[in-house]
């Protein structure tokens, strides 16, 4: 049903060309191995099984790289908005019910969000089709830049481990990376809602760590715009930090600064003999 909604209202994205099977993966959030799972170069496998390439990489080369998703790979700021406005258009809603959509989901979305919006307004429709609607739209209205999707190839050609390290719901934030192609330049993919913990707590790293394939691995990189679950979280778990400045002069204590994720993946590519 997802799928034939999102053709009948022609939303963009990539999202788009995605086959019934596949969409209807990201959006029921199944992943039948269990957290951890996801998509690489068209071979799909859980976290417990890492494909050859990484463990290749594991064993050659060692530095790892974890990156956060939203405004950080993508630009989930400035899609949201658009995403709210479009959904509450479609579905006729009125300006209170999207300005209350616009802050209550300002951080993260949930399907909690709509079984409130559904009390709340009174809404009739149904809480799996309203949260397949904005994932929909969502996944369209996120983007990549294209220096961000061809640095991620660089690292893993020069050898680093990647991984996404993200807060959030897993079919939504699985449904963004599929959309903005970054699901096939990762090695893996750590959701909060997946693994039971979320940034900044260390928890969540050191899945990340397992699920990419590094256990053992000391050390490594993590890049993020929040100073704290990024930065601080990041610190506490033993890697090194690099903070995607929100353009403002406060101190926070990483690393380095930069002011994107491009701009990171450059410093990342060019240290010599760092610490992972």
């Amino acid at each position: 049903m997802a799928i034939l909604w999102r053709r009948e209202h022609g939303l963009p994205g990539p999202l788009a060309g995605l086959s019934v099977a596949a969409t209807g993966s990201l959006l029921s959030g199944r992943h039948p191995a269990g957290a951890g799972r996801f998509h690489d170069r068209g071979m799909t496998y859980s976290g417990v099984s890492i494909p050859s390439e990484s463990n290749s990489r594991v064993q050659s080369v060692q530095r790892l790289a974890f990156f956060d998703l939203d405004d950080t790979l993508v630009d989930r700021s400035r899609g949201f908005r658009s995403c709210v406005r479009a959904f509450c258009s479609d579905l006729s809603f009125a300006w209170d019910v999207e300005q209350w959509l616009l802050e209550a989901m300002y951080e993260r979305a949930y399907r909690s969000d709509f079984e409130r919006l559904r009390e709340r307004f009174a809404v009739s429709v149904p809480v799996e089709e309203l949260w397949q609607r904005y994932t929909l739209c969502m996944a369209g209205a996120v983007t990549c830049a294209p220096e961000v999707l061809s640095g991620l190839e660089r690292l893993r050609d020069a050898g680093w481990l990647v991984g996404v390290v993200t807060n959030g719901a897993g079919d939504i934030q699985r449904a963004k990376m599929a959309s903005a192609g970054l699901d096939l330049r990762v090695d893996a993919v750590c959701i909060s809602e997946e693994v039971g913990c979320r940034k900044p707590d260390v928890g969540i790293f050191h899945e990340a760590v397992r699920l990419v394939g590094a256990d053992g691995h000391l050390g490594g990189w993590t890049t993020g715009d929040s100073a704290q679950n990024d930065v601080t979280g990041g610190r506490a778990a033993g890697l090194r930090t690099i903070w995607i400045s929100d353009g403002t002069d406060r101190v926070v204590e990483a690393d380095h600064v930069v002011s994107g994720a491009a701009d990171a993946i450059d410093l990342l590519l060019g240290l010599e003999g760092a610490r992972v």
